[in-house]
């Protein structure tokens, strides 16, 4: 059970991002004020990981329906949360800031369909709940090119760098 929640816990870090990207470092090379902006956002990613992580590691009772309306529940308001951190962070300096905001309104589609997610399970409506699942894998690609194009490190990444989300992240295998 703990490697499948694992294994969950992986695929939902995919729905904010998680790990190093390449070349950010050269996209922001000569702007300090992107660089600091690539900071900050990888901050809240990174906290995001964190605390998606740990929501994700607690224990859930009740029937499976429940558990994954809770579950998914929880996922949306970590995604909000950090959501709501990264638009703090202002407008994106330099270059490629269109790329930032269509990672942004990637998140918030994402978050949207957790949400949708979520009431599809409390109906016991799992058709439209894997539907929506489906439609967030989607989405996140197109999410982590976004977040590639800017030149983020630790946000928007597919499954193939999740052990590299982990490492960004201070998480250690053991």
């Amino acid at each position: 059970m703990r490697g499948m929640l694992l294994a969950v816990g992986c695929a939902l870090v995919v729905a904010l991002g998680g790990c190093a990207g390449s070349g950010g470092g050269a996209k922001s090379a000569g702007n300090p004020a992107k660089a600091g902006f690539i900071k900050g956002a990888d901050d809240v990613c990174t906290m995001h990981l964190r605390t998606m992580m740990s929501w994700l590691g607690q224990p859930q009772t009740g029937p499976n329906w429940r558990q994954q309306a809770v579950q998914d529940e929880g996922v949306f308001e970590i995604m909000n949360r950090s959501i709501h951190n990264l638009e703090a962070l202002g407008t994106p300096p330099g270059p490629g800031g269109p790329a930032f905001t269509g990672y942004m309104k990637t998140l918030k589609a994402r978050a949207a369909l957790f949400r949708l997610t979520s009431v599809a399970f409390q109906h016991r409506d799992t058709t439209s709940a894997l539907g929506f699942e489906q439609r967030v894998k989607e989405i996140d690609a197109q999410g982590d090119r976004y977040a590639h194009r800017y030149g983020l490190h630790v946000c928007g990444t597919g499954l193939p760098d999740v052990a590299k989300a982990f490492k960004a992240a201070g998480f250690t295998q053991k």
